[in-house]
């Protein structure tokens, strides 16, 4: 990885660009039982004035990790932002921060009742990614012959324990891709020997 990396940082309609003083990347496609697993970075920049009011005043910050032109990583930033205050000559240093791909978002309850009948797993994956504002990769089709009789979720349940089950019951996990994108693959497209299925890139700027 080269040494040209930013952040682009967004939230109600304000948008910085801020190079990190530190990043650590963790790339986990899925965990041990080959259910997914949620994709973390965590990242500390030199104290500016407006990324901490950003920090500050910002409600949901979404944020875009770009190699150069390349983008390496899209999420969103999460709650427990900090800083360390060492007075003058400046009254913060070392913001840090950590920025979690869009799992959240399906971490949310049903507010009606969902129900699909001869249906696709497609279908259905198209339906709770609509439901929770998460996009679907274009390349992305599951086959139409995984055929699903019915898919019902009461109201108040939620859609990430719903997608996990119903994606594992028929071979599947899922990840999102650098842009932010949901991706599905297939169990048995794993290779039967692969590098590994997790991997830590840390880079530390002078």
């Amino acid at each position: 990885m080269s040494q040209n990396i930013t952040v682009e940082l967004q939230s109600n309609g304000t948008t910085i660009v801020e190079e990190p003083k530190t990043i650590s990347i963790a790339k986990n496609i899925c965990n041990e039982n080959l259910q997914h697993q949620e994709q973390a970075i965590q990242v500390s920049f030199n104290y500016s004035q407006q990324l901490f009011s950003l920090m500050a005043i910002g409600e949901e910050i979404t944020a875009v990790v770009k190699d150069g032109s390349t983008v390496i990583f899209t999420g969103i930033v999460n709650e427990d932002v900090s800083w360390t205050d060492e007075g003058n000559p400046y009254p913060v240093h070392d913001i840090q921060m950590t920025i979690r791909d869009f799992t959240q978002k399906f971490d949310v309850t049903t507010e009606e009742e969902v129900g699909l009948i001869d249906t696709t797993l497609s279908a259905v994956v198209n339906q709770i990614c609509g439901d929770c504002g998460v996009t679907v990769a274009s390349s992305q089709i599951i086959p139409s012959a995984v055929e699903v009789e019915a898919f019902v979720l009461d109201k108040g349940s939620n859609y990430k324990t719903a997608l996990d089950n119903i994606l594992f019951q028929y071979g599947y996990s899922y990840f999102f891709n650098a842009s932010g994108q949901f991706v599905y693959f297939n169990f048995n497209d794993i290779p039967d020997q692969m590098e590994t299925l997790s991997e830590e890139e840390i880079l530390n700027k002078p």
